[in-house]
């Protein structure tokens, strides 16, 4: 994992070899999109890793329970939300008979102390209507501050006859009242799942997106459009009256005719006050001409509250100096660099920008059949794509490194066949209620102390940055050495944090997968408190020219005794060097030292440090740069 070298085009430098490295189709962790459920599944007994908790800060609340895995699948739903007009959190699931409510039907869980204790309800009743992936978000009408005139809106896809036929938009106030739930039909003529990005502004605006799609044998798509549904409270009704678009973004298809687009990354997001919304997709933009790209985003842009659609200019993303770093270059040219991104989340800031979170891998192939190959030890590298003034230039910030690749459904231990289950790194934004603040959390594998090279047993990490004065924290691993170490499936981040006494409180969910260790039997829904930032911790600043001129590279990694540091900076500078741990502690004293223009190159004794992962901040006239490295 690499922390953190924060910049908006990034530094020269080569490009990794990639002789050594195998290439692979990209396979993202499969998703299920299970219409007939088992009922004969039976628990088997989890046999995993105990671990001594060395870390008080973090603790979980119990939440509630779902009939089966399934009812938290995807990343993109929105199942936690945080409203800070009522200062109340509310998470969303589907039930679990044992302990609340049928798997037909919804259950909302409220807190209103921080996750401390949670009541749960059955919030969308009727056994007969077969609910899917769920959201639910929190509508308060404006001026309205009794929790029970507010409105839970709850929306996700329908099946029935072994098909995916309808999308249920419901709402209700906390009272009970104004129950109302809506069917849109699924005309498409194609599988049709609404269920990303749930959202309401404050003048009763709502938006979910979704795909309606087919797949060939191997699940790879033949066909593919963007269903955004728009919801419009009415104050006289109390209910929400719904409209659908269908946006048609232009991707390469293959000789085979699959289509080049990851069905399961569509998303929708809007600025605080609702005005700007962006829309995206991921995938082989065919406006990259003859010049072909791998998955990347796709934008549409909304500037009347969702009304109307543009489609925003081709992103072009080929060897931008902010990936070159990180990402290897294509097989046939390792000097091209070419991003497929397999993950994203996306929130709007208050000044109508888009920031979006995309989890990158280096494209090993251009042509037109071969779009989706990666290499096999490219675990991935998470960076912030976002543009400013609401425009078609794009920046692009560096926030982290995986230590460890997603975990494909043959290698989870969970589940079996083609019932078994995989999971990525969960990637998930939000914003400060003003939108002054983006943040991003995601689930990772402390490969040193774990020994496996996928994310088997995730720790939940977060990031953060002040917008107004471009400054950021350094990554953060906050649960490594709590009670819920390497415990940290299927999260949710709220779209929207608490601003706490201080800092900011990052209101976070997990799901207990291993009671029962089977996705077709029930699982538990935790909240995980202490997961924020103080105000102390943004302490990054942006990046100026000396530090883009400037190239820090370390050798031996892993090392033993010593790590040689060299340093490269375009003029004589004051360099301070300093050692921290995955908390942010500082373990070695810190180094001042004069460089000379050009090279330069020193030793730092590493004998007293435990075996683990370190962070080496150089901090050249008064900006940073951090690098990884491993002591054995």
């Amino acid at each position: 994992m690499k922390k953190h070298l924060l910049f908006f085009v990034g530094l020269a430098c080569l490009v990794l070899t990639t002789n050594a490295q195998n290439v692979v189709h990209s396979e993202k962790a499969r998703v299920h999109e299970r219409i007939i459920e088992r009922t004969d599944a039976v628990a088997i007994p989890y046999n995993g890793l105990k671990l001594e908790k060395v870390k008080d800060n973090i603790s979980i609340t119990d939440i509630s329970s779902s009939v089966n895995i399934f009812s938290v699948l995807m990343a993109q739903q929105h199942c936690l939300i945080y409203n800070p007009d009522l200062d109340m959190l509310m998470f969303t699931n589907r039930g679990n008979p044992g302990v609340i409510a049928t798997g037909n039907e919804l259950v909302s869980s409220t807190s209103i102390d921080d996750g401390a204790t949670f009541e749960s309800e059955i919030s969308l009743a009727n056994t007969n209507i077969l609910r899917r992936y769920p959201s639910g978000i929190i509508f308060n009408p404006q001026g309205n501050t009794t929790i029970g005139d507010a409105y839970r809106l709850l929306a996700g896809p329908r099946t029935e006859s072994n098909s995916w036929s309808k999308t249920y938009l419901a709402s209700s106030t906390f009272e009970g009242l104004q129950v109302d739930e809506k069917m849109v039909e699924n005309t498409s003529g194609y599988d049709l799942i609404v269920r990303h990005g749930l959202t309401v502004d404050p003048g009763g605006v709502a938006h979910i997106c979704g795909a309606a799609y087919a797949l060939n044998g191997q699940n790879y798509a033949t066909y593919c459009e963007g269903h955004i549904l728009r919801g419009v409270y009415n104050t006289g009704s109390g209910q929400f009256e719904w409209t659908e678009q269908i946006l048609n973004p232009d991707v390469n298809h293959a000789g085979d005719q699959t289509w080049d687009i990851l069905v399961s990354e569509i998303n929708v997001a809007f600025s605080p006050n609702g005005q700007i919304g962006y829309m995206s997709f991921v995938g082989a933009d065919a406006r990259s001409g003859d010049d072909l790209c791998s998955f990347q985003p796709i934008i549409y842009k909304s500037i009347d509250r969702g009304v109307t659609w543009e489609i925003m200019d081709y992103i072009n993303l080929k060897n931008h100096p902010a990936l070159i770093p990180w990402l290897p270059g294509l097989a046939r040219d390792p000097n091209i660099v070419k991003p497929f991104v397999s993950e994203t989340d996306m929130v709007v800031d208050n000044d109508g920008n888009a920031h979006v979170f995309m989890l990158c891998k280096g494209g090993s192939s251009d042509h037109a059949d071969s779009l989706g190959y990666v290499y096999n030890n490219d675990n991935g590298t998470l960076f912030e794509l976002f543009n400013q003034g609401q425009g078609n230039e794009w920046l692009i910030q560096f926030v982290d490194t995986m230590q460890t690749d997603q975990v494909l459904s043959t290698e989870s231990g969970y589940g079996s066949g083609e019932d078994a289950v995989g999971w990525g790194h969960r990637v998930q934004a939000a914003t400060s209620p003003e939108g002054d603040f983006v943040f991003v959390t995601w689930t990772d594998t402390d490969s040193s102390f774990f020994g496996v090279d996928i994310n088997l047993y995730p720790d939940l990490f977060g990031w953060g940055r002040d917008l107004e004065n471009n400054r950021s924290t350094y990554v953060v691993d906050f649960t490594n050495g709590s009670d819920v170490w390497g415990d940290n499936y299927f999260h949710y981040l709220s779209p929207i944090v608490k601003r706490a006494e201080g800092g900011w409180m990052l209101p976070v969910t997990t799901t207990d997968i291993h009671t029962t260790n089977d996705p077709d039997l029930p699982v538990f829904h935790r909240f995980v408190r202490g997961i924020g930032f103080s105000d102390g911790d943004f302490i990054i600043d942006g990046v100026n020219e000396a530090v883009r001129e400037s190239t820090v590279n370390l050798y031996p990694n892993p090392a033993a005794e010593k790590v040689n540091v060299i340093v490269s900076v375009a003029d004589q500078a004051e360099v301070d060097l300093c050692v921290f741990d995955l908390t942010g502690s500082k373990v070695l004293p810190g180094v001042s030292v004069a460089f000379k223009a050009g090279e330069n190159t020193m030793s730092i004794d590493v004998n007293s440090l435990k075996s683990g992962i370190y962070f080496l901040r150089v901090s050249v006239n008064s900006t940073y740069t951090v690098r990884k490295f491993i002591v054995k």
